[in-house]
């Protein structure tokens, strides 16, 4: 009998990175380049044209558990092609816009449409067709979200420069739309099965047939089980508090500034953050692979220490340090995109059900990032400074490590099914 093989696996891997760069790249990494152009065309502020990212995280939030089911019922390739036209159409509804109601209404759109490249179609396809690796695989392809900004960043300043901001969204609604759509229809299948192969690293675990068939990661928990359970609510609390952190991004240039730094040098001291989110999604994926307990360390240890040093030196930490502490925020920012899905795993398996669980928990993590974005603002403007928001970012950090612990150990409890 012809031993199946697991080659087609690379190709999907390779598309997964593709969809993640225009997709989740595009919508979240491009975002800031738009905000003065655009509200200055409106006559309004940065503020209330940035609503708009707001309404795309809470339809994000609303719209997982439905893209969770989809991606048990239909084809993938159907809902990269859904996901492409609602993310493609809503940049071409915000270039021909002639008011703020019609971005919102598009957001709407947009947020609907990303959602599935961003939370769904990423993990589930890396999980469906890598038994080894996993995690490295889903860290190298969320991080060309962040190689998305340094590609594109440059390009889309450029062409807003010489050409307009509405130019500049019809570029982001064809790219987008291709990037989601080619890879989606040409490269990906839903399972490896459905071309007669097998998922890579199946056949070091095909070596022991007594170790597979005992895998808690090979059998999955039923969706009903793990939604009663207090391990889902535990993992789902986790989400909830590093999408939270995440929203701390949103002002290191603000508190560099604050310092007395240039703006110049402000930003460039809050770039180490995109910086470390690259590093910390290959990196922690990769680590995790080898040795979980090691992974979560490094993917909530990091992020602790740099908030508690800012804390500790506040405003007398030199630029070197201040570069350090958060390229490590960073690295624990990357760990919302690849630490989740892996602990997800850990807990709950590669069951049928994987990916609606994995959406329902994450559902409450971009619920929590849209209020976050916002909510640090106010805490700034609030308390009169950054204390209180560094204060937050260690704690749940120190939180999000003993979630994960303890989910992973309440999981051991639950049946499994093949």
């Amino acid at each position: 009998m012809e031993k199946k093989k697991s080659s087609f696996a690379i190709v999907v891997a390779i598309a997964c990175c593709l969809i993640v760069f225009g997709g989740v790249g595009i919508v979240f990494s491009t975002a800031g380049v738009f905000y003065a152009v655009v509200a200055d065309a409106f006559g309004v502020g940065k503020g209330t044209f940035s609503i708009y990212m707001t309404i795309v995280c809470l339809v994000m939030s609303f719209s997982l558990p439905i893209m969770g089911k989809l991606a048990v019922k239909l084809d993938i390739r159907k809902l990269c092609l859904i996901n492409a036209l609602c993310v493609g159409a809503s940049f071409a509804a915000f270039a021909m816009a002639k008011s703020l109601v019609v971005i919102y209404i598009a957001a709407a759109v947009q947020g609907f449409g990303v959602a599935g490249p961003m939370y769904i179609i990423i993990p589930t396809m890396i999980s469906r067709w890598f038994n080894k690796r996993s995690g490295f695989f889903i860290g190298l392809a969320m991080a060309f979200s962040g190689i998305a900004g340094i590609v594109l960043q440059p390009a889309i300043a450029a062409i807003i420069q010489s050409s307009g901001w509405r130019t500049a969204y019809w570029v982001e609604a064809a790219v987008s739309f291709c990037f989601i759509a080619i890879p989606g229809l040409f490269m990906l299948r839903s399972r490896p099965s459905d071309i007669d192969q097998v998922p890579y690293g199946y056949e070091e675990i095909a070596e022991n047939a007594s170790k597979a068939a005992a895998s808690p990661i090979q059998a999955g928990v039923a969706l009903k089980t793990a939604m009663k359970s207090k391990t889902f609510y535990m993992f789902a609390a986790l989400c909830g508090l590093i999408s939270f952190y995440t929203c701390v991004n949103f002002y290191w240039t603000s508190y560099a500034a604050s310092l007395g730094y240039p703006l110049v040098l402000a930003a460039t001291i809050s770039s180490c953050a995109m910086y470390g989110q690259l590093v910390g999604k290959i990196g922690l994926g990769a680590i995790s692979d080898k040795n979980l307990n090691v992974g979560l360390i490094c993917a909530y240890g990091l992020g602790f220490i740099g908030c508690l040093v800012i804390l500790i030196l506040g405003g007398k930490a030199p630029a070197f340090v201040l570069f350090a502490c958060i390229f490590m925020y960073g690295c624990t920012h990357g760990a919302c995109a690849v630490e989740s899905p892996i602990i997800a795993k850990e807990c709950f398996g590669n069951g049928k059900d994987y990916a609606q669980i994995y959406s329902n928990a994450m559902s409450f993590g971009t619920f929590c990032s849209a209020i976050g974005s916002t909510l640090f603002g106010y805490i700034v403007d609030w308390t009169g400074g950054y204390t209180t928001v560094f204060v937050i970012g260690a704690a749940f950090a120190a939180i999000c490590y003993i979630l994960a612990k303890t989910s992973i150990a309440s999981s051991k409890a639950l049946p499994r099914e093949e």
